[in-house]
């Protein structure tokens, strides 16, 4: 199917979403919003906590080096910001983490000075997780400080330029909206550093500008390479006659077409450009040639999914049993259907060939990486990019099965003119000028490339960005070592497991499945552990051994396994021979029941239910979608997004679809109750309240057509009526909804900007930004034991937030000057005043017992510790507004003494009396004095309050 015949069912035959792509001054006004909220800090005391994971890093969109300074290296990630290493990359410094948008496309640094750097927000890749950004940012102190430039409305950037004669001259080549038309597209330029921009080059509102690269020699000569593409929510146009090459000598003033000698047409797909630094009349462009390929790969196998599809029955039942066999258990048709019985039905005509081809095309997977295309193609130019040949005369194996929408990267030696590097699936490398190919993909090494770096005095010398991170090369690409010390992990789920301590588990993009402790306390530590390949899915982990974990991959692919060891289960339920196709989601949601931890629920556009741990299944809705029967394109759609079982009463669950549709079953019939809110919106998340079994909120999300509106809605009747829970929210996607567990007027929310709490049931919300960056919050889980927030982004991996002060809350608490909580648990420890060893270095932290209170203002406050009527402790702390925690290191002041024992009296005839000994302190390594043991009371005032609480340190059980 051509791209033009999916663009015309797209058009005409396609699902419609109702709500309009949001304008960028509604974004920019929301942001501007949410940083006036912000400005409060009532969140600064109440300290969020980075668990990683670190090990597999997340997708890196553009990176570089500097000559001159050998160990000093920028990286952009797609959706974790910007970081500088300045020693190797032994350490990162985040340098953008708090912009309207925290997605990156592509930064320029001024040549002549490394502190000046221009940001492009948006990625420029065309990913589920895409996100858009809101223009050109331009720091000139390293960092440290950001102005906003314009271009808000370009979504997605793919290059900026710095014209190292003049930097106030900056080039930015924009690829426009990713979900609707705009004309914000094509090549930008500025002569006063973003003070006033130029649109230099424009093609059609549906067609940017993937790549722009300057002549060494001559900034103002400038190859662009244009591309027409589109995406919706069920469809990704890949090529389009817009797609070609311009050239301008003049710095954008005027612009010729340079296709001689390359693809042209509605097939032709992303280019990417390198210009040779060893000579720059050498260009070389990567192009996705989008056209069939009329000598695809040759199949060895008898019996393929390719071969069915032009096979006729009689060249089918020539096949041996065992050819059709062995074809039918590779496919996933049921037990049943065997080589027998399909022999039989087709002779009998109760099937047809049709039918088996029908049941292969359920499966997204295939439909993204069984292409017959001609896929990338390496092209030369020797006159700067006027005239064009193909390198290689066969096409290029096994590489970039998805090229347009994710890759498109070339990179040219800077001493040899004939060695080139292409990045994408996997790593190839030429030194013939691109006639033959060679994979410098290693084991250490991710298998996803975007963006490669190369010492222009040592070209052995390689920084490769990929979904994995960064790597660096000292040879060529022969070995890599692997840069894993930064925490930005692309999260798409997570959960956890009743372990003690418990453990967290989440599904990354690109780097499957990983589960790891909540008390991480070595930052660098590897007790992260793999279980699962592919773009991780859901994940539930069966409560009675916290070993048995159900996780998968994209559309429906899932597994049982046990940590411990074992055999593993494959679970994809499939449709039956002749019926309709389940429709599975990119992430296909499971709900292992709170209630009998032996059912599994699994979600396409079908409720499955199993009994048996995943076993087998039965369907127990109708399909909740749409279900449109034309234009939904190549990406699987009308699917459930969101599914929640009730821990109120089995058999009652919530179920929201990606086309608008909200649902909800009490353990018989289900009913649509999303009529109102919906609006075809995605929906995105789905809580039932801990407190009240009619209660559930629900999230939605219109950023699939560029509408950046937040749609937060409760129901406290089961979804047969709704309130909107945005009066005071800024307009921000929303992704998950949590309701506390012993507040019910507190609420989480997840958006893409980051976490929102609310105290009053969501009237009122306020942002949390204390150590928590502008990153998208994907999900979210509380655990019911230790009562934390479990967060995980989708750019900088999980943090967990305490939340035991919020269920003290009253209706007037946080209208008190001073509140202090009840205090958790103390025991005795011989190890206070001890340091664990001799070189722990400066930053130990002693051990300390954490003091929760509120207040109303910042200010200060006393702590006393008494011990009877006496003070053994005393100090002044600062507090700043809202809640917060202060720390007693369990010292005692050295205004104690320790005493000794006084002399037993003298016994009298039988009875042994001993007198009341004083209390002796515990002593540290350096002479400190320690508590210990007994009875304490804790005074805080301040504020013209006092309030106190007793507390017990009890034994230790050493």
């Amino acid at each position: 199917m051509s791209p033009m015949y999916l663009l015309l069912l797209m058009l005409f035959a396609s699902p419609q979403q109702t709500t309009e792509p949001s304008s960028p001054e509604a974004r920019m006004a929301a942001y501007e919003a949410r940083q006036k909220l912000a400005e409060q800090t009532f969140f600064e005391g109440w300290p969020i906590t980075s668990v990683g994971p670190r090990a597999m890093s997340g997708r890196v969109v553009d990176l570089t080096g500097f000559v001159g300074q050998p160990h000093t290296y920028l990286v952009a990630y797609a959706s974790g910001g910007l970081w500088r290493t300045t020693n190797a990359g032994s350490s990162w410094e985040p340098l953008w983490e708090r912009g309207a948008s925290i997605t990156i496309g592509d930064f320029g640094v001024n040549p002549n000075n490394s502190d000046e750097i221009w940001l492009g927000t948006g990625e420029e890749n065309s990913s589920r997780s895409s996100y858009a950004g809101t223009g050109v940012y331009h720091t000139e102190d390293g960092g440290k400080t950001w102005t906003h430039k314009g271009l808000t409305d370009s979504h997605h950037i793919s290059q900026i330029l710095v014209d190292p004669t003049d930097p106030a001259t900056v080039y930015v080549a924009v690829i426009g909206r990713l979900y609707s038309k705009n004309a914000q597209r094509g090549v930008f330029r500025t002569r006063d550093k973003g003070a006033t921009w130029e649109k230099v080059l424009y093609i059609n509102d549906n067609t940017g500008v993937i790549d722009l690269q300057m002549d060494p020699r001559n900034p103002k000569v400038l190859l662009a390479a244009a591309w027409e593409r589109s995406r919706t929510a069920w469809n990704f146009v890949e090529a389009g006659p817009g797609s070609a090459l311009y050239r301008t000598e003049d710095g954008g003033d005027n612009w010729t077409k340079v296709n001689e000698g390359l693809p042209v047409g509605e097939n032709m797909g992303r280019i990417a450009l390198a210009i040779s630094p060893a000579n720059p009349d050498v260009v070389y462009a990567a192009v996705d040639n989008q056209n069939p390929n009329p000598n695809p790969k040759p199949e060895y196998q008898e019996l393929t999914r390719k071969k069915l599809r032009d096979m006729d029955e009689a060249a089918f039942l020539a096949l041996s049993d065992k050819v059709i066999d062995r074809f039918l258990r590779g496919n996933g048709f049921h037990e049943e259907i065997t080589a027998k019985t399909v022999r039989e039905q087709l002779t009998a005509d109760e099937i047809a060939l049709d039918d088996l081809r029908a049941y292969l095309m359920a499966d997204g997977n295939a439909d993204m990486f069984d292409v017959e295309v001609l896929g990338v193609e390496l092209y030369r130019s020797d006159d700067a990019g006027k005239s064009w040949r193909k390198t290689h005369a066969e096409p290029i194996p096994d590489f970039a099965w998805s090229y347009g929408y994710y890759f498109g990267t070339v990179f040219a030696d800077p001493r040899d003119e004939n060695t080139v590097y292409i990045g994408a699936v996997p790593l190839l490398k030429t030194t013939d000028g691109g006639k033959t190919f060679k994979n410098i993909l290693r084991p250490n090494v991710h298998v996803d490339h975007h963006a490669m770096w190369i010492n222009p005095y040592d070209p052995n010398h390689l920084v490769l960005g990929n979904d994995g991170g960064v790597n660096i090369s000292w040879d060529g690409g022969d070995q890599w070592q692997h840069f894993n010390t930064l925490p930005v992990g692309q999260f798409y789920t997570v959960t956890y497991d009743m372990a003690t301590p418990y453990n967290i588990y989440g599904g990354l993009q690109d780097n499957g499945v990983w589960m790891g402790p909540s008390r991480e306390q070595d930052r660098y530590s590897a007790s992260w552990r793999k279980l699962g390949g592919g773009d991780g899915a859901f994940i539930q982990v069966d409560p009675r051994d916290n070993a048995t974990v159900y996780l998968g991959y994209q559309f429906g692919n899932y597994r049982r396994i046990n940590t411990q060891g074992g055999a593993p289960l494959t679970i994809f339920p499939r449709h039956r021979l002749k019926e309709p196709a389940y429709r599975y989601n990119w992430m296909t949601p499971i709900v292992l029941s709170q209630h009998n931890h032996d059912i599994l629920y699994m979600a396409g556009n079908r409720i499955l239910r199993s009994m048996d741990r995943g076993e087998s299944f039965t369907e127990i809705s109708p399909d909740l979608t749409t279900n449109p029967s034309e234009g939904t394109g190549d990406v699987p759609f009308a699917t459930v997004t969101a599914l929640r079982e009730s821990p109120h009463a089995f058999g009652t669950l919530y179920a929201g679809t990606d086309d608008g549709r909200l649902w909800i079953t009490r353990g018989a019939e289900w009913a649509e109750i999303g009529q109102t809110i919906t609006q075809g919106l995605w929906v995105s998340g789905i809580e039932i309240s801990p407190h009240d079994a009619g209660s559930v909120f629900v999230t939605l999300t219109g950023y699939r057509n560029d509408d950046f509106r937040a749609y937060v809605f409760a129901s406290d009747d089961y979804g047969k009526t709704w309130r909107d829970l945005t009066e005071n929210l800024p307009d921000e996607p929303c992704n998950v909804i949590r309701q506390d567990r012993k507040n019910k007027q507190a609420l989480y929310l997840g958006t893409d900007l980051g976490l929102w709490v609310s105290f009053d049931a969501g009237k009122t919300w306020l942002p949390y930004e204390n150590d928590l960056p502008n990153v998208p919050v994907y999900a979210m889980e509380i655990h019911p034991r230790e009562n934390e927030l479990i967060v995980a982004t989708h750019g900088r991996s999980i943090f967990t937030l305490p939340l035991n002060w919020i269920g003290e809350l009253k209706e007037n608490t946080l209208d008190e000057a001073l509140f202090v909580f009840e205090q958790s648990e103390v025991t005795f420890s011989p190890g206070w005043g001890y340091l664990p060893w001799a070189w722990v270095g400066d930053d130990y932290e002693p051990d300390h017992w954490d003091i929760p209170l509120y207040a109303k203002e910042a200010g200060t406050v006393t702590v006393e510790v008494k011990h009877g009527d006496q003070v053994v402790y005393r100090k002044e702390h600062a507090v700043v507004q809202g809640p917060q925690t202060l720390g007693w290191p369990y010292s005692v002041s050295v205004e104690t003494e320790t005493k000794q024992p006084k002399k037993k009296k003298k016994k009298k005839k039988n009875k042994d009396e001993e007198a009341e000994k004083a209390v002796v302190w515990h002593r540290g390594q350096e002479g400190q004095t320690y508590a210990v043991a007994g009875d304490y009371t804790l005074v805080v005032k301040g504020f013209g309050q006092t309030v106190e609480k007793a507390f017990t340190i009890k034994e230790s059980p050493r």
